[in-house]
């Protein structure tokens, strides 16, 4: 539970964050949706967030909401005449045997982040926006924690860190490779301990914690120490629900977005091979669409990559934008997501944007964590772990689906109902509200950690 703030003033809000609308990242909808909510609930937001190419656009809706675009640089003001030099030498030596000292060191010494910081200092924020009450910084990247702390300081504002992805790992089973590996051996070590530095302190004067799953904020929270904490999960907008559509000319499963070296692709791979052996009848009259990031610059996933360009049943899309990933997961027969072996705590906004997609949802996993418990709190899909159950189930569904009768779920509306984005920021709101009031003198502590049903 959270308790409910009295009625708060209007307030100046700040929110800093790495990407944000018009950008059409799934990094930026979090964050749009917390400055939406604030924004309608009548305090003056400002969003500060660094400019990032997009050919695919989002055409959210920013009315009321200031915001602040601002162009990227490895050369931030604040730095020495040395650090200038380093950081030219870490930019003109790429792809050199000379890079890789040159980068630990710029690592360790230039400012955090620094080959893609905001051009500006805290001090000339400070001036352009004039004191806020509450800032709140969202990460990564995380040199949006080091411009919060700061501001905040300046103006002893409430302070939020909001985490969407972990920064140092004290969990090991909420790392990804590709979010928190800083590498191996004595230069890893020596990355990992500026980090866990640098998050430290810049946090050290936060008022609360924020995260995007429970094990997210337990790890930040066994990273800087004890302070209130909430979660508020990505969401979905009701109304992006499937109607009514034409039967597919194949059955088909569709996946969107990136692909990760922990998801258990050998499942689905192994599956499909079985089904074209055993059932060669079922293989031909169904199709696994990718549409997403290619795999070929991660050689952990190479053989993925070339399965997926030799399976006859498999057909690669490029990366698609919000509302064309929208439609095609609302074409699909079964919408298949794979989980992270031996991971917890990820609950991709993808993920439940499946839920609401109207198809059922097919997540192959080995393990038993939130995407797992959703489905079985929602009724929107099925869970399979192992290669046999899944080329069972495309069985199942595929016989179902030639005579015209496709297997369905009973969904469950007011547990689907309670991952909306205006569900989800209303717990959210309360929380920084209840702590900007209780360190002003004017209400209680709220509770931490505070944790949500999935």
């Amino acid at each position: 539970m959270v308790t409910s703030p009295t009625p708060a003033a209007r307030l100046r809000i700040l929110l800093l964050t790495t990407v944000f609308p018009p950008v059409n990242a799934t990094g930026a909808r979090r964050p749009f949706y917390m400055a939406r909510r604030l924004c309608d609930e009548g305090h003056e937001v400002t969003v500060v967030s660094g400019r990032r190419l997009e050919t695919q656009p989002w055409n959210a809706d920013l009315r009321g909401i200031r915001s602040i675009v601002l162009d990227l640089t490895d050369h931030p003001p604040a730095m020495s005449g040395w650090q200038r030099y380093l950081a030219d030498r870490h930019r003109k030596l790429r792809g050199t045997f000379l890079h890789g000292p040159v980068r630990v060191l710029a690592d360790l010494l230039l400012p955090l982040e620094h080959a893609t910081r905001w051009p500006v200092t805290p001090d000339d924020l400070a001036k352009e926006l004039g004191p806020q009450d509450v800032v709140i910084a969202t990460g990564p990247g995380w040199s949006t924690f080091q411009f919060g702390h700061q501001l905040a300081s300046l103006w002893k504002a409430t302070f939020i860190a909001d985490y969407r992805d972990p920064w140092s790992i004290k969990l090991p089973e909420v790392a990804l490779h590709t979010v928190t590996h800083l590498g191996g051996a004595l230069t890893g070590r020596l990355r990992r301990w500026r980090m866990l530095k640098d998050e430290r302190r810049f946090t050290a004067n936060a008022t609360g914690i924020t995260a995007a799953t429970p094990v997210v904020l337990q790890n930040a929270l066994r990273v800087i120490g004890d302070k209130p904490g909430y979660v508020m999960l990505n969401g979905f907008e009701p109304h992006h629900r499937a109607m009514a559509r034409e039967r597919n000319a194949l059955f088909t499963l569709v996946y969107t977005g990136s692909i990760y070296r922990e998801q258990e692709w050998d499942i689905v791979s192994s599956g499909l091979h079985t089904l074209a052996t055993t059932r060669p009848d079922i293989a031909k009259d169904m199709q696994l669409i990718v549409a997403g990031a290619r795999t070929s610059h991660d050689p952990e996933l190479r053989a993925v990559e070339r399965w997926m360009g030799s399976a006859p049943q498999v057909l690669r899309m490029e990366r698609l934008d919000r509302e064309g990933a929208a439609a095609l997961q609302s074409k699909a027969d079964l919408l298949l997501h794979v989980g992270f072996k031996g991971k917890k705590g990820i609950f991709p906004i993808k993920f439940i944007e499946y839920l609401n997609a109207g198809p059922p949802v097919l997540q192959v996993s080995t393990g038993h964590d939130m995407m797992e418990e959703a489905l079985q709190r929602t009724g929107c899909g099925f869970v399979v772990n192992t290669s046999e159950t899944l080329a069972a189930l495309l069985i199942e569904h595929v016989e179902a689906w030639r005579t015209g009768n496709p297997v369905r779920c009973a969904i469950r509306p007011d547990a689907l109902n309670e991952l909306t984005w205006s569900n989800q920021t209303k717990g959210w709101y309360q929380f920084i509200m209840g702590l900007h009031e209780a360190g002003a003198g004017h209400g209680p502590q709220p509770p931490t950690p505070a944790r949500q049903q999935v």
